[in-house]
Parts: C-alpha cells; structure tokens; sequence
C-alpha cells in the first residue's frame, strides 16, 4: 500500500510514524500462556499469528481530497519473556510489525488458567482517538495423551486497529480505534512446549467475524 510521495522527508517520517506507533491489537495466545505452568522461574517463547474473515484493510478517498486508512494487521510474529512463581504467570511480548508491546498475567494450573492481557502503548492522536487493547481468557486443559494436551478457550477483548488520514503529503489524525469482541477457540500442545491454536471471535454490534491461527514455542523450560 503506498502511503507516502517520493523524494518526501516529511512523507517518509509520517509513513514510519503509522507503522511504528499505531499498533493493532487482539486476544494472544492462550496456550502458551498455559504452557508456562511448571516451568523454570523464567522462559520465553515466539509466536505467530494469522488474521482471516473481516479483517480491516481499507483505503477510502473522500470529497476533499484526504485519504482514509483502517488497517488492521493480518499477520504477525514476536517473542516473549515470562516469570512463573506457584499458579501465576506474568509476561511481556513485542509483536511485530506493527510494535506491538502486550502485558500478560494470570493464574496457570495443570487443567485451569484465567490469563488477563493489555496493550497500553497505543498512539494518541491530536483528536484524542485513543484506546488500549484488553482482555481476558478463560481457559479449560484436558490430558490425552503423555505428551500431549488439548484446550478450549473462550474471551471477552476490547481490540484495536489502526486509523490514519492523509493529506497530501502528511498525516493530519493518527489514532487508535476499538472494538469489542467475544470469542472461543481450541488448541494442542506437544510437551508443553509446542502448541498450535485456533480462535474465533465476534465483533459485537457488527456481522464482523475474525478467525486467528497461532503458532507458538516455549523455551528455557
């Protein structure tokens, strides 16, 4: 998608600017969070994630002459670090490509985990169009073989995706926007440490739908 007029350093630092500091968010993933359960005081893990159905990737020019952007970001991948202390886990992830920094917590057990998220460094626009993203999961663990472990999910979230409008060579509002969603999903893990995850969610007061696919690989057990 081009945002930006050639041989312009104001264009390209606004273009830097939308790709780097309005982040999207969304529910990450459930099972390795729960794959942090009887791990070393610390691990991390990489992941990655793939966005289908309604989506957000749309470029709408108005009377005026300003351009209108609504990206979400239909595939990622990151890291994260995480403590483990008894039931709790607590972990902090960067997604890329959009910057994306996501705080995780919550209680972890062998069969039951409850795991509350946030994105706090959205960007806050001129307007004051400004949210974070949030959630919570609540998530049921089943044995059924040695090394292997299926999981249902379900979530409540308050999602984030990107705004921008440009004129002509500058960006005049960048800012974050949300939407609530409610959702259920399932996943497999392999030894606690490999897992592979489905969600589905439900853009309340919209016929939107998301369906997520993560992959993610614990290490430092």
């Amino acid at each position: 998608m081009k945002l930006c007029s050639k041989n312009s350093v104001s264009s390209l630092t606004a273009c830097i600017t939308v790709l780097l500091a309005a982040c999207t968010s969304n529910p990450p993933s459930s099972a390795a969070f729960m794959n942090t359960y009887d791990t070393k005081r610390w691990s991390g893990d990489v992941h990655f994630k793939h966005i289908a159905g309604d989506v957000l990737d749309s470029k709408v020019e108005d009377r005026n002459g300003t351009t209108i952007y609504e990206e979400e970001d239909a595939n990622t991948g990151g890291g994260a670090v995480w403590f483990h202390y008894g039931y709790f886990s607590t972990g902090l992830a960067l997604d890329f490509p959009s910057l994306t920094f996501i705080g995780q917590t919550g209680f972890v057990s062998p069969y039951l985990g409850v795991q509350l998220w946030v994105a706090p460094l959205q960007w806050k626009g001129d307007t004051g169009k400004s949210d974070i993203g949030m959630g919570v999961s609540l998530i049921e663990q089943y044995p059924v073989f040695k090394d292997w472990k299926i999981g249902i999910t379900e979530h409540a979230s308050q999602n984030v995706y990107r705004h921008s409008e440009q004129e002509c060579c500058t960006f005049a509002d960048i800012s974050a926007i949300k939407y609530y969603e409610l959702g259920a999903g399932a996943y497999a893990s392999f030894r606690r440490r490999y897992s592979i995850e489905f969600q589905y969610g439900n853009e309340l007061n919209s016929a939107d739908n998301r369906f997520y696919l993560i992959a993610s690989a614990l290490f430092g057990q």
